[in-house]
């Protein structure tokens, strides 16, 4: 009895020991603003206030607070990643998963309908300012359509939605893009392409757009940019190594001017890559300084007139510095972020513009 007794209460003293031990850590840690791992702001210490007592939210904030500047939080996500991979031999770990080398999530849920509405807006936009102009389309393959036939994970019918985008749209030139990327052309831990890796795209857009100079990556300098951690390197809880970011550039591009239209129509100019971006809470904010609702690219060293619009997504902001050589302007629109009625008012779609309508599978 005293021998059980005994051991009871040195794993009691144990417990509490710990416990004890790591709210001291706690205490005498600095808090952290960022996750570089996970790619996001970690909670800061909640505002104590009486309304914030009374209402509960203090507690909940705090709650959120305390998870997030845990110590020694990712050494325990890494353990936990390695526990749910390794010991139980589960597929994926909270919807991300590990294969190839690569980290993907599982994204299986979008409906046949969601790309019927995504037709029905590209013929809208059609209708309301791009009649009579030279329009394509181009859908970009996520990074699962490559390892779709592995049987373990579940994957979107990439044929059924592609037809059914097409079926949609009567006004718009197709360009298939499917073929000329492989899974190397994605980072290992985000969703995105690689600039460097697009030869073969721009070669499928020179020829169905009529373009008048050929890409050429020799024409650029290749300046590396690392770690890189991904938006999926999170999930992977340290288990796959952050990437870098190449990207390419050349006197045109550093010439260029990013004109970046807020929400309330005011106008910053920024480099086309944002440097300091890289070093923020996501690395791929590098390109154009991430998500805007409506960006203009001047390029000066391009006299021809030409103009190019894009309604796109985040996969565009690393395409668009490629097609300077081309286009004197090159406009980003991001319907996610402006409303199509006001689309009208910040860009003139003159007889001498080309459309490209980028969206992503």
């Amino acid at each position: 009895m005293n021998k059980k007794w005994t051991t009871k209460k040195r794993t009691t003293l144990a417990f509490t020991a710990t416990l004890i031990l790591v709210m001291l850590l706690n205490l005498i840690t600095s808090d952290i603003a960022i996750s570089m791992t996970e790619r996001r702001k970690l909670k800061p210490f909640p505002e104590l206030t009486t309304e914030s007592l009374l209402s509960g939210d203090f507690f909940e904030d705090f709650e959120k607070y305390a998870v997030d500047q845990m110590v020694y939080r990712n050494p325990l996500r890494n353990l936990k990643a390695l526990i749910e991979y390794g010991v139980f031999q589960k597929y994926d770990n909270n919807s991300y998963f590990i294969t190839d080398g690569h980290v993907f999530k599982m994204d299986y849920d979008k409906k046949l309908q969601e790309y019927k509405n995504a037709a029905k807006q590209i013929e809208a936009i059609y209708e309301r300012y791009l009649t009579g102009l030279d329009v394509y389309h181009a859908i970009i393959p996520d990074k699962n359509y490559f390892i779709r036939d592995d049987d373990k994970y579940l994957f979107n019918d990439y044929n059924a939605m592609i037809a059914t985008i097409n079926a949609g749209i009567t006004h718009w030139t197709y360009i298939d893009l499917f073929g000329a990327l492989t899974l190397d052309d994605y980072y290992r831990t985000d969703l995105h392409w690689k600039q460097d890796h697009l030869g073969g795209v721009m070669q499928l857009l020179e020829s169905a757009m009529g373009f008048e100079t050929a890409f050429d990556a020799s024409n650029y300098t290749h300046e590396t940019l690392s770690p890189f951690y991904g938006a999926y390197h999170g999930g992977a809880a340290g288990l796959i190594g952050a990437d870098h970011i190449t990207y390419l550039t050349n006197d045109s591009i550093e010439g260029a001017v990013a004109l970046h239209y807020s929400e309330n129509g005011e106008t910053t100019a920024k480099d086309v890559y944002d440097i300091d971006a890289f070093s923020g809470v996501d690395g791929y904010d590098l390109f154009l300084s991430g998500p805007t609702p409506i960006v203009e690219i001047q390029n000066p060293a391009n006299t021809s007139g030409k103009s190019l619009v894009i309604f796109r997504d985040s996969f565009a902001s690393s395409l668009a510095p490629l097609l300077l050589e081309e286009y004197s302007t090159v406009t980003l629109v991001d319907l996610r972020y402006v409303s199509m009625d006001l689309i009208g008012e910040y860009v003139d779609f003159g007889k001498t513009v080309t459309v490209l309508f980028i969206t992503t599978a």
